[in-house]
Formats: structure tokens, sequence, C-alpha cells
């Protein structure tokens, strides 16, 4: 039995932050890898031996968001806490940038996907920023109790978006069969939390 010790660089963590263990082996001299190969016949250079968090002995100071929410509660203890736009009003073909605040009540029963999607005055949708919390770096199947998790989503207004107030539609689904996390409460939508976007043009 193996037994490697990986140093971490001290104070290089800042947050929660998901590392991978990958195992594999090299020619000392070519450097090149030795080949693997799965059940199913790929060939890889690295498996992947275990997903762990690492944390900070002492976290970095969270910002605050500009909005705080009340009432915007999902299943399984997740909380929309508050959210920040960086900019209102927005031009078409310009970048919205929005952070939205979360708490956890603890590690979620599967890897979600954040959904935001931008509505028009209508409900039409004019763009998205779908994707895993902050990037994949701390994914929902990690959060821990109490844990505030400042998610970023940039979007892209097309240049051809019509002027007018916009509706921010957030949420989270799976992303193997697009089963949504429900609302907690009578929230309406039953699976999302709609909130005031910017304007567009103007």
């Amino acid at each position: 039995c193996d037994q490697y010790q990986i140093p971490l660089v001290k104070n290089g963590v800042t947050a929660p932050q998901l590392v991978v263990v990958e195992l594999g082996f090299y020619d000392s001299q070519t450097k090149d890898h030795l080949q693997a190969q799965t059940l199913s016949g790929q060939l890889i250079d690295f498996a992947v031996v275990e997903q762990i968090i690492v944390r900070p002995e002492t976290p970095a100071p969270q910002p605050v968001p500009d909005v705080r929410l009340e009432s915007a509660e999902f299943a399984q203890g997740v909380d929309l806490s508050g959210y920040a736009l960086s900019n209102d009003p927005v031009q078409p073909g310009g970048e919205l940038i929005v952070r939205l605040w979360w708490t956890a009540g603890g590690p979620l029963d599967s890897d979600y996907q954040v959904f935001a999607h931008l509505l028009d005055e209508s409900g039409q949708l004019i763009t998205q920023a779908d994707g895993p919390s902050q990037d994949g770096a701390y994914p929902t199947a990690f959060w821990e109790s109490g844990d505030v998790i400042v998610d970023e989503r940039r979007f892209v207004i097309p240049e051809g978006a019509t002027e007018g107030q916009t509706t921010l539609r957030v949420g989270f689904y799976r992303l193997q069969d697009g089963g949504r996390l429900s609302r907690v409460g009578s929230g309406m939508p039953p699976d999302s939390v709609e909130i005031p976007g910017p304007g567009i043009g103007g």
C-alpha cells in the first residue's frame, strides 16, 4: 500500500473548493503517460480516485448583496438570500453580471445546476446563464449547513433585444434528467424565484 502526501499552498484557498485527486503513471525519462482503460474501453491518462472539498483555515470576508430577500426558500434547505446586478440599465450587446447569494442547509442529494433566465416584459426568454454553482468549484452535493455561496452568472444581451424592464428567474435543475428543485411554501412559480432584472436600453 503506497501513501502519498500532497502539499497544499498555505493561504492558497480563500473559499471552499472542490479538489479532484487523480492517480496515474508516467515514464520518468520521456514523461509519457501510461494509459489505463476503463470498463467501456476508453483510454485515460489518469483515474479519479477521490473528490474532496478543501476549506480555508480563515475564510475570506464575504461581499454583501445589494438586495436581501425573504421567503425565497427551496427544498433541501437552500435559500436565495440576496442578489446584486452589475449594471442597470444594460444596453443591447452589453454584458450583465448577476451575483446570487445562496444559503445552504446541507448537501443536496445531487449535483444540481443553477439556471438563470432573463425574461422580457411579456415573459419571453431574452438570454440565459445556466451551469454548475461557481463554475463547478463548489458543487451542490458538497455544500454544508450554514454555507453562503456567492454564485456569479454572466449574460450577454442580444443586439436585437427589445427595450424595457426585465425579470430574472433562477433555480436549480438536475443535468441528467432536467428535474428541478422545488420551492418551499406557496412561492410562485413552484420551482424558481423571480427577481427584478435590469432595464434594457434607456
